[in-house]
């Protein structure tokens, strides 16, 4: 015992060490291993090109596009072009400043807009124009600098041209009391104390300059033909690579001082002492890099020519995969050892030394190949369990296999005191003694379940039993099941024994389980947890630390009494929120079984399917949201917006006179977690209570009576506590009838009339109150136009006039029961036709016609569908140039005939003047219900349509194709299940793609 005792201290020591260094490196990320997001125009970017960017003082970012400027919070474009902002002579933004003032800076291709105290301001120009603005500066005075056709600078609140001046600048850069420009025939020019040093490089000579920057004592110099570097009075070459000198598009200085260097495709970093890293952006699917910038943040923000925005980042999870050496990214096990780490994955095991992978393990010298599980033993030697076999890795480097569980898959292995190797596995629970005798343990002993998944001994030395049918606690020789509270039959994954003694026990999808006295406590969804599924549990620093399915989180232990309700205070460490487009992500994680993380020092560590994640435990949870910019638009369309200041205010908005019906986005400034922010609001002392927006940042109120109301809005990350409360006032003023003056004026004349004329008293009365039951009528009458208008439109696509997707959600539970009553009361092959229709080359017309005659062969496309479409049929602008036509009362052997309906009548369709001639389109078609009534929700039906239109797509285009799930055993599968193996059935043939029989090209 004491000698097992020092080799866990020892353990522990070197593997905290080595996460130490793992941890150092963490502080300076390689820029490969930097988390990232992308937008384009489809998340409301309003063009690809992105030429600048800046980020102003409320730390809101700017971006230059060449169809408008855009103003982005993290979730939300706000643009301002041509249409919407006149002062901006053109919408093509070429350049961005923020000045000392705080003031923006925007040049564009015909005009100087400087965005001051909210407002665009034109600068004055001249009489001399700089034509098109490739470069703005601020030196040390304040004063603003401007590169074109020719030099001005700004002088008592106008441009004019700097004195002394000649040719053509390219580049400007500001460094304390000097001015650096660079022009052409290969000048580089200083401007300090009012005069001018000029020296021509030959160097240079016949070069395009793009940007110049200053760090490590020299001035580096962007170029079409490289990287150059001024020192000394000397221009030299700075070789980034082997080969030709790549074009250098731009530079930027990182949070460090390094420099950034951007070529068409890669990202170089240059250090103080000249060290050069790169990284390559199209691994990720980004180049043709034209702009950079660098955050207060110290993040970066890169701009392509075709590919939109990207936001570079320190992300607090990353992976190391197959650039570290892994063999294999589909990791299942890690276990901390004095020589490194032991990472198991489909490819057998390798050990991670040094931020580095080596091979520890390979396929050819197991009888089965992944990695399921690994133990160290009280002696060092280390035990290997996969899918199919249990081998030992002895002193000589030599495997011993235990052929006693070929075939079974070994979920984990546990050392007693006296030195017994325990082992769970798939054919149920056994024991490897010294002389490597295997006895089964389960047979006769009341564990009645072969499928161990996990084992556990507690402080008084019981073993617990986690199968996938129960727990199971050991008493004396045998083995009793633990039936409260539904504990005898749940799937266990993982269990823990804190060190208050209480027990936990987390579960494959019924979520966790915590041992209190004679009694248990269940947590699940309800009770706050981001996920039914523990794989992974441990204990740090007064925090539970839980992997799951869709990430990694942790919760206070003292808030898991049996007194409380729900969990409070959660963190989430590593979320995985599904496939996204443009967002680096990691793919956690995995289980069911034991090793199925670490924690070492202050690193969390998990197997994912997409390489080892490490996790940093130490340091503060991030501060908790705080909404910042609220958008409030009437429904006559007025809009005004505000964006709280450093100290937090915000000026009350009043609604115009007679306006009651308003809607209010708001958002939280987060440009890394903007995804998984959730939303509430309320009208304090009018709603009863919060309103939950979920994931979508607005809100909306009709018939709001007169007064002056607060608005209170908060926001969260997604399963993590509320933040701080923003509050705004919103005025509505009152109609002159509801004021005190209208009511005194009416109180008087009708005491002046009972004065008068008191035998009209009667008829006058009576014809106020026709007046007045008219005026409410009229009122009423326009109230209810308005919420019909309101209702009808945010349910329809404004461009097609086509249902949009919210109709849909709106109408599917509906569909889907008739369709089930139908299918009860008519016949049992009447299905609901999901079709997915997609232009065939639509980005090729919007690059070639423009996005104009996008949208009009859009709306010619979305005619077609009505030309052909039935009564019963609801037509839905899916998204982009992809349409959804839900067809009711469909028998299933009609759905490829109709597709072809469809399809013909997109090709068929009419081309207007001006318009691309013939128009195809792609449709993939599935029924719901699936074949063989497999239980599956529609979502899976329309996922399944996706993929026939995607098979159509990869064939060629123009066609019609369908999935049949020609099996019946697939009923077995989830929606989930059946679409991640999509592939793999349909190469076994249990999943058929048929096409139309026609095919048109």
């Amino acid at each position: 015992m004491r000698a097992r005792f020092f080799h866990c201290c020892l353990l522990g020591l070197l593997f905290a060490g080595l996460l130490c260094g793992i941890g150092a490196r963490a502080a300076d990320l390689p820029l490969n291993q930097m988390s990232y997001q992308t937008w384009s125009t489809e998340g409301g970017l309003p063009q690809i090109s992105v030429h600048a960017m800046v980020e102003d003082g409320e730390g809101l970012l700017w971006i230059g596009t060449e169809k408008g400027l855009a103003r982005f919070d993290g979730s939300r474009f706000d643009v301002f072009d041509r249409s919407n902002t006149p002062k901006l002579a053109s919408s093509w933004i070429t350049r961005l400043l923020r000045d000392r003032r705080d003031r923006i800076w925007i040049a564009n291709l015909r005009n100087l807009v400087r965005w001051e105290q909210g407002k665009f301001i034109e600068q004055p120009l001249g009489t001399l124009s700089p034509g098109m603005i490739v470069d703005l500066a601020e030196d040390a005075t304040g004063r603003i600098w401007v590169a074109g056709d020719s030099l001005l600078a700004e002088s008592k609140g106008a441009m004019a041209p700097v004195p002394g001046w000649e040719g053509r600048p390219q580049a400007l850069l500001a460094d304390g009391p000097s001015v650096w420009v660079a022009a052409q025939g290969g000048v580089l020019a200083e401007f300090k104390n009012g005069h001018w040093t000029r020296r021509s490089h030959a160097a240079l000579a016949g070069l395009t300059v793009a940007s110049l920057a200053k760090t490590h004592g020299a001035i580096w110099i962007a170029t079409n033909r490289g990287l150059f570097k001024y020192e000394n009075e000397e221009v030299q070459p700075v070789v980034l690579r082997k080969g030709t000198p790549p074009k250098v598009t731009a530079l930027s200085l990182d949070g460090k001082g390094r420099l950034l260097v951007a070529t068409d495709a890669t990202i170089y970093r240059i250090g103080a002492n000249g060290e050069i890293e790169g990284c390559d952006t199209t691994a990720t699917g980004f180049a043709g890099i034209i702009s950079l910038f660098t955050g207060r943040d110290g993040s970066l923000w890169i701009g392509s020519y075709q590919q939109g925005l990207r936001h570079v980042f320190e992300g607090r999870a990353r992976s190391l995969g197959t650039l570290e050496g892994l063999r294999d990214l589909r990791t299942w096990s890690v276990l901390p050892t004095p020589d490194g780490v032991v990472v198991g994955h489909n490819a057998g095991y390798d050990r991670l030394r040094d931020g580095r992978f080596e091979p520890l393990v390979g396929a050819d010298a197991l009888p089965e190949t992944s990695g399921y599980s690994a133990f160290q033993d009280a002696r060092g030697q280390l035990w290997f369990g996969t899918r199919g076999a249990l081998a030992r890795r002895e002193a000589d480097g030599s495997l011993t296999n235990f052929p006693q569980f070929n075939g079974k898959q070994i979920n984990g292995m546990l050392q007693d005191r006296s030195g017994l190797i325990w082992v769970a596995s798939g054919g149920g629970l056994f024991t490897i003694d010294d002389n490597d005798q295997v006895r089964d343990i389960g047979e006769g002993r009341g564990l009645d379940e072969k499928m161990v998944r996990s084992l556990m001994f507690d402080s008084v030395g019981a073993l617990w039993v986690g199968t996938e049918r129960g727990l199971f606690r050991q008493r004396g020789k045998r083995f009793e099941r633990v039936n409260q509270l539904g504990l005898g039959q749940v799937f266990v994954s993982t269990m823990l024994q804190l060190s208050d003694g209480r027990i936990v026990v987390g579960t494959y999808d019924d979520g966790m389980y915590i041992q209190d006295g004679d009694g248990w406590k269940l947590l699940d969804k309800a009770a706050g947890l981001p996920s039914m599924s523990v794989f992974f549990m441990a204990e740090y620093r007064g925090y539970l630390v839980v992997s799951s399915s869709e990430g990694a989180y942790r919760v206070p232990i003292a808030t898991l009494a049996r007194s409380e309700p729900a969990v409070r205070d959660l963190e989430v460490l590593l979320l995985d929120q599904g496939e996204r487009l443009g967002k680096s992500r990691v793919r956690c994680c995995n289980g069911a079984g034991m090793g199925k993380g670490a924690i070492a020092g202050d690193t969390l560590m998990l197997p994912t399917l997409s390489g080892l994640a490490i996790v940093p435990l130490h340091g503060e949870r991030e501060s908790l949201p705080v909404v910042r910019q609220l958008v409030l638009t009437t429904s006559e369309g007025s809009q005004s917006s505000g964006v709280l200041d450093a100290g937090m205010h915000l000026s009350p908005i009043t609604l115009p006179q007679g306006v009651r019906d308003m809607e209010i986005g708001f958002s939280v400034i987060d440009f890394r977690r903007a995804n998984a922010l959730a939303y509430r609001y309320r009208l304090v002392d009018f709603d009863r209570d919060w309103i939950e927006a979920g994931l979508q940042n607005k809100g909306v109120y009709n018939h709001l009576p007169p007064g002056r109301w607060k608005l209170e809005v908060q926001a969260r990350h997604l399963y993590e506590p509320w933040g701080p409360s923003t509050l705004v006032e919103i005025v509505v003023p009152a109609r002159f009838v509801e004021g005190a003056t209208f009511r005194a004026l009416v109180l008087l004349l009708g005491l002046a009339a009972l004065m008068a004329l008191i035998r009209l008293r009667e008829r006058r009365l009576l014809r106020q109150k026709k007046e007045l039951e008219t005026l409410v009528a009229e009122r009423t009458a326009d109230l209810e136009r308005t919420n019909r208008t309101l209702a009808e439109a945010s349910v329809t696509d404004t461009l097609t006039g086509l249902h949009n997707r919210r109709f849909l959600q709106d109408q599917i539970d509906v569909l889907v029961a008739g369709t089930m009553r139908a299918r009860q009361d008519q016949a049992a092959d009447i299905v609901l036709g999901l079709a997915l229709i997609d232009i065939d080359h639509f980005k090729a017309v919007n690059d070639t016609w423009g996005h104009a005659v996008g949208d009009q062969v859009l709306c010619r496309v979305a005619d077609a569908l009505r030309s052909v479409g039935r009564a019963s049929d609801i037509l839905v602008r899916w998204g982009g140039e992809e349409f959804l036509v839900v067809l009711q009362g469909t028998h299933r052997d009609e759905l490829l005939g109709i597709g072809e309906r469809l399809r013909e009548a997109v090709a068929h369709s009419p081309a207007k003047p001006g318009e691309p001639g013939r128009i195809t389109a792609s449709v993939g078609i599935v029924g719901f219900p699936l074949e063989h009534n497999t239980g599956q929700d529609w979502h899976t039906a329309l996922a399944l349509a996706d993929k026939a239109l995607y098979a159509v797509k990869e064939s060629g285009r123009n066609r019609v194709a369908t999935l049949h799930l020609s099996d019946p055993d697939l009923a077995s599968l989830s929606g989930r299940q059946l679409i991640e193996q999509l592939g793999a059935l349909q190469a076994a043939g249990r999943v058929r793609l048929e096409f139309a029989s026609s095919k048109a090209f």
